[in-house]
């Protein structure tokens, strides 16, 4: 009896352990908050010439355009906007929004074409199943040539990296893993003291107040209590971080990260 119970408390060791080890890694290559923006522990250069990305991350493998960099490796894609420099559109070549994406188009979401980036994209599965349906049968031969067209000349014209990023995130102090729902997510944030729960950001201008509802399953979600303009960066800082979420039909697909100017709120 006596073994039996030691047993027991020893499973329950365990399990409460792997748990701990679950909910709160010790280490992140990612990690973000309101002032800071770190992988490994170095800075992200942020607003900083392209060539300093390249010595942080390595090369990258692909450019779509001359403002978006995709690291197939990795599973992160770099985009410069429109609000570049204090606010203002910039021709510099300095990218200032980062997307670790958890979903890329080998997924069944990205396979039907319902990605943010990727709408129009139609995968191989669904361009023979159109056919056939239309009454075009492609031979075992032609399909292969297809396949290939579309692996290698479709696929590598989207900004969404090859392989989808493989570990965890750690914002604002609290974890953001593949698959995790955003009731998952917000769960943890709330652990995290100073945290506030992710909502939905209502830009949709639809005149239906959705602003804050984590119930909606598509769109962009960020914590509002957050404003970079009161930050506790200091005075001397003249940008914040802003931290969102994108959910496609109820899955995760990216963590966006931006530096932001303050005064130039991104909020409404």
């Amino acid at each position: 009896m006596k073994f039996l119970i030691f047993i027991c408390l020893n499973m329950l060791i365990f399990f409460c352990n792997c748990s701990q080890k679950i909910a709160s890694p010790q280490k992140c290559d990612f990690n973000f908050d309101l002032c800071h923006a770190t992988y490994k522990g170095k800075p992200i250069p942020f607003d900083k010439p392209l060539s300093e990305w390249v010595n942080l991350f390595g090369k990258y493998n692909r450019s779509i355009d001359s403002f978006s960099y995709v690291w197939d490796s990795i599973g992160i894609n770099l985009r410069k906007s429109n609000f570049s420099e204090n606010g203002k559109y910039s021709n510099k070549e300095k990218p200032d929004e980062l997307f670790i994406c958890f979903t890329n188009l080998n997924s069944p979401l990205g396979k039907a074409g319902k990605l943010q980036f990727a709408t129009n994209y139609e995968s191989y599965e669904h361009i023979i199943q159109r056919n056939e349906e239309g009454g075009y049968v492609y031979s075992a031969a032609g399909k292969l040539d297809l396949k290939e067209q579309v692996d290698k000349n479709f696929v590598t014209k989207y900004e969404y990296p090859l392989k989808i990023y493989s570990d965890t995130v750690r914002a604002d102090g609290a974890i953001v893993a593949n698959g995790m729902s955003l009731k998952e997510i917000n769960n943890y944030r709330t652990e995290v003291k100073g945290n506030e729960t992710f909502g939905y950001w209502d830009r949709d201008g639809n005149a239906k107040n959705e602003r804050g509802s984590t119930n909606v399953k598509t769109g962009e979600f960020i914590d509002f209590d957050i404003e970079g303009e009161k930050s506790p960066c200091g005075i001397a800082e003249k940008y914040y971080f802003k931290i969102s979420l994108r959910y496609t039909e109820g899955v995760l697909e990216y963590v966006k990260v931006e530096r932001v100017a303050k005064g130039k709120s991104f909020y409404w």
